[in-house]
């Protein structure tokens, strides 16, 4: 049973609805009564906005959660979100009346949760009832791997990729497919392959697939933009994982300076086991372009916490392809690994005004600077 304030939450959404970003102040969100509606895996997911008042609904089985809270924007560009009301069927537990999470909005395309509790990991939705209406590829990060899983160091676990999806034939293909250490175009390629799902409906494939506790489930959730989340091995407790899935540019990068400026995001911290809010500049360096992370905290997200750089050089930039950012954190540490290389690599998956919002996302996955070990997820959208 997963509780709501348990799970950091990312929704990919498509809608026409815009949240104001990096604002100076705190400032209560859009009072529109137009609403947009989410859906996606873990425990099947749903979330409605309505203006500033947003309800979020959780099934699992006999197990049933419904929250009500308002949102109003922070001068990090995160969106504050105060429960106000919460009732639990069968064994689920919510949180109370006054709990605070914090959350992102680009311009109604992406959506990002992060309540309150400790050991937090990624569950992703997208806007409900959308299939795709043409082929498409994407690029994709893994959001969301079991702690029981495969190691970040694990040079034969797949972290990274690419996928194609055939809307006739209903069949996604992987031509690549990555780990992280050595990931870039010398890097070697985990298995590639294809699956034949199905037909899409309401924005929703299924098939089944063979998993480390037996058969189980893959769903994709689709949105007519290209976005995409697949979730393998549904309530494997080893296998489970949470694919997002960013459109992929049809050429490089013009400048690498287009995706320069100051960003609002959420940390998955493995070391700790935790979920940070952070703010992120991404600037010229020496030689580099420099990712700059700083952990924010607090109900207001008004105190610094811990900070960390990674660097991407220009041979970094669209390698291993269109799309992709390959690079390394300025500092790292061996941590628990026996055979340590004494670089912590990162590799980012970004896309430029999503959705004509005229915001950059840029969504990462590496080994935590603390710890070569252990991984660090980052997800970036652009103030």
């Amino acid at each position: 049973m997963r509780k709501f304030y348990r799970t950091l939450i990312l929704i990919l959404a498509i809608s026409g609805l815009l949240l104001p970003l990096g604002c100076s102040e705190n400032v209560e969100e859009d009072s529109s009564s137009s609403s947009v509606s989410y859906e996606g895996p873990g425990s099947e997911w749903g979330m409605t906005r309505t203006g500033s008042s947003y309800t979020f609904t959780m099934e699992d089985g006999s197990d049933g959660l419904t929250i009500n809270a308002t949102g109003e924007t922070l001068s990090t560009g995160h969106t504050k979100l105060t429960v106000t009301s919460s009732t639990a069927t069968g064994s689920a537990t919510g949180p109370s009346n006054g709990d605070v999470a914090h959350a992102i909005e680009v311009s109604g395309t992406a959506f990002l949760l992060k309540p309150m509790e400790a050991n937090s990991e990624t569950i992703a939705m997208v806007s409900s009832g959308s299939c795709p209406s043409s082929d498409f590829d994407a690029n994709w990060v893994i959001g969301h791997r079991p702690s029981g899983g495969n190691k970040i160091t694990d040079d034969a676990a797949a972290w990274f990729g690419t996928i194609t999806w055939n809307t006739s034939s209903g069949q996604a293909s992987f031509p690549l497919q990555r780990a992280v250490e050595d990931g870039g175009a010398s890097g070697v390629g985990g298995e590639g392959g294809s699956q034949t799902l199905g037909s899409c409906s309401s924005g929703t494939v299924e098939a089944s697939q063979s998993c480390n506790d037996g058969s189980t489930t893959m769903k994709v959730y689709f949105t007519t933009s290209g976005l995409a989340i697949v979730a393998t091995c549904v309530d494997d407790s080893v296998d489970e994982s949470h694919i997002i899935g960013i459109p992929q540019p049809s050429s490089s990068i013009a400048a690498v300076t287009s995706l320069y400026g100051d960003y609002a995001g959420f940390m998955f911290d493995a070391d700790a086991d935790e979920t940070y809010a952070v703010t992120g500049s991404f600037a010229s360096g020496s030689g580099t372009s420099d990712m700059t992370v700083q952990v924010v905290t607090g109900n207001d997200l008004d105190t610094n916490g811990s900070s960390y750089t990674f660097e991407i050089a220009a041979a970094g930039v669209d390698d291993p392809g269109n799309g992709f950012l390959n690079g390394e954190f300025s500092t790292c540490s061996a941590g628990s690994v026996e055979e340590a290389d004494g670089t912590c690599e990162v590799v980012c998956a970004y896309a430029e005004d999503v959705n004509s919002s005229g915001k950059n996302m840029i969504y990462c996955v590496g080994q935590h600077p603390s710890d070569e070990d252990k991984r660090v997820t980052l997800l970036f959208v652009e103030n």
